[in-house]
């Protein structure tokens, strides 16, 4: 609530001013924005690497990423990695 109040009148009064009104903290304020952010910077790569791990279910996160390395998609492997086993995300077999 508050935050939809701050974003309605900063505009108008400024932030620093609407935030002190309400109590928020700057720090606060910038971290609910970044938390309602609705998409991964990822999120777009969700399908390709769904695709992936359907095709050869015993592929681990190295192979998935030199996977997408042949299609011209460069990503680091620690990102592919999270992507693979973060909990409700993607999954692939063990061998």
């Amino acid at each position: 609530m508050k935050m939809e109040l701050i974003k309605q009148h900063a505009g108008v009064y400024g932030l620093n001013r609407c935030l002190n009104v309400l109590g928020v903290a700057k720090s606060t304020y910038y971290y609910q924005l970044r938390r309602d952010e609705p998409l991964s910077k990822y999120e777009h790569l969700r399908a390709v690497i769904t695709k992936i791990i359907a095709e050869n279910p015993a592929y681990g996160y190295r192979r998935i990423k030199h996977e997408l390395l042949g299609l011209g998609i460069v990503l680091n492997h620690f990102a592919v990695q999270a992507r693979c086993s973060k909990p409700g995300d993607l999954r692939y077999t063990e061998r």
